[in-house]
């Protein structure tokens, strides 16, 4: 990788290298761009593009209503309520009108 283009990446990174770090760098990323380089020779026909190289199971739980807890059992434990429901600090200010 150039000096023009390891600067412009550290950059874009940023990234302060002194001189010996750019060259450790540069050494770098230029392996890591021969290695994609050398993934561009694989022959790829017939393979579906996938974003993973296996599939995942699903993860997510069933959904099913389930047991719930007494409004009045929750509600002891918050420090502020009001008609039943957790009284917090506004987290949006009103604007005013000019």
């Amino acid at each position: 990788m150039d000096r023009l283009n390891l600067k412009h990446l550290a950059r874009l990174a940023r990234l302060q290298l002194d001189p010996a770090q750019e060259e450790g760098l540069s050494r770098d990323v230029e392996g890591i761009l021969a290695f994609f380089r050398s993934l561009e020779s694989l022959d790829t026909k017939g393979i579906e593009p996938a974003a993973r190289p296996f599939p995942l199971p699903g993860r997510l739980r069933a959904d099913r209503a389930g047991p719930v807890l007494e409004r009045e059992r929750v509600m002891e434990n918050a420090p502020d309520q009001a008609e039943g429901f957790f009284r917090v600090p506004p987290v949006l200010e009103e604007k005013e009108d000019s």
